[in-house]
């Protein structure tokens, strides 16, 4: 049914411009012009970034200032044609609520269209063809490995590769090699690969303590020299390492992550 409605949007919308282009050259009279486009752009605007109730007001005050507008040039004498008054007023009052229901339309597809982009991202359980784990998926199979390093008694290890200095020019390629060379390094059954931002990767090492996290890096440093076309340290030089043992408290994992 949405996709009628979306389909039946779009047909009126080309109707609906020319209508706004005719009731804008032969209504409005020239010296309002510009503030009627004001009103009709401010009106879309409004819908947009402050929400149905705050346009709502203002589509109101619009239009009520379009009917004194009217009345005015009634009392004053200066329309003389009562049919055209009328019609007039309620073709540019009708105007002024289709475009601001049109806006919210508009808007709600956007909104639609970025939460379910979220969403899509969310359920992702790998980066692309890698064996790296989205954000999502790292920090649920990090609740699981410190439910059972808690259960157990061990500690926990922590890598960290974060670009030294991140834009958009710098190629992903460079992440998903880090990313694709450090999974298969490590454990695939007992340890864990996350893209947690863009540009940071982190690793978690279950049963391990700051020795091992260090031979997990050096193990690392060995496969990258074995990639082709691939220098460590010309690539370990553009990364921030950071390692951490870890202790039993997944807040402490996540507040940890937000501030690296």
């Amino acid at each position: 049914m949405k996709k009628y409605f979306l389909y039946l949007n779009f047909g009126i919308l080309p109707i609906l411009m020319l209508l706004f282009m005719y009731l804008f050259v032969t209504v409005v009279p020239n010296y309002l012009k510009i503030y009627f486009l004001i009103f009709i752009v401010a009106l879309a605007i409004l819908t947009f970034f402050e929400g149905h109730l705050r346009s709502f007001v203002y589509l109101i005050a619009g239009t009520l200032t379009i009917g004194f507008y009217f009345v005015i040039l009634t009392w004053g004498k200066l329309y003389v044609n009562q049919l055209n008054f009328i019609t007039s007023q309620t073709l540019l009052i009708l105007l002024s609520v289709i475009i601001w229901i049109e806006s919210i339309y508009f808007k709600r597809i956007l909104d639609e269209n970025e939460y379910l982009l979220k969403r899509v991202q969310e359920l992702e359980k790998f980066v692309g063809n890698t064996r790296v784990l989205t954000r999502s998926e790292f920090l649920d199979t990090a609740k699981i490995f410190i439910k059972s390093s808690k259960r157990r008694g061990e500690k926990l290890g922590l890598l960290i590769f974060k670009l030294k200095s991140f834009d958009e020019k710098v190629p992903t390629s460079i992440i998903e090699t880090m990313g694709k060379v450090i999974s298969e390094t490590v454990r695939s059954e007992f340890d864990a690969v996350g893209l947690i931002r863009r540009d940071t990767l982190a690793v978690l090492l279950q049963n391990t303590n700051f020795d091992g996290i260090n031979a997990v890096f050096e193990r690392i440093k060995q496969n990258l020299s074995k990639t082709p076309n691939i220098y460590p340290e010309e690539i370990l030089n553009i990364f921030d390492v950071e390692k951490k043992e870890f202790g039993k408290d997944f807040e402490d994992l996540l507040s940890f992550l937000e501030e690296v």
